[in-house]
């Protein structure tokens, strides 16, 4: 990981909270944002899809196979540890 912190986007949060509780595909990420958020986050197709191409690219994210047509999507160690960055740091804004 990078020295530099990068606070996440809202999006970026959510997905991975959602592959912290372990793999998944997009739809089934899309859902369960919206169920974790209490129905604040609603993550669309674009959003989703483009967020899940940059977390792949920075490290955070790999994909773990494929069920059919869906691309399954694990958190690798780097994204657990962007998110635990990103939970503290929210952790210290409510405190």
């Amino acid at each position: 990981m990078e020295n530099r912190y990068e606070p996440l986007t809202e999006s970026c949060y959510y997905i991975l909270l959602c592959l912290s509780q372990g793999d998944s595909y997009g739809n089934k990420i899309m859902r369960r944002a919206k169920i974790l958020s209490g129905g604040l986050v609603t993550i669309g197709p674009g959003t989703m899809y483009g967020a899940l191409n940059s977390m792949i690219q920075k490290g955070w994210i790999c994909e773990a196979g494929q069920a059919g047509k869906r691309r399954i999507y694990r958190v690798t160690t780097q994204g657990g540890d962007v998110l635990d960055i990103e939970i503290q740091r929210l952790e210290r804004m409510v405190a």
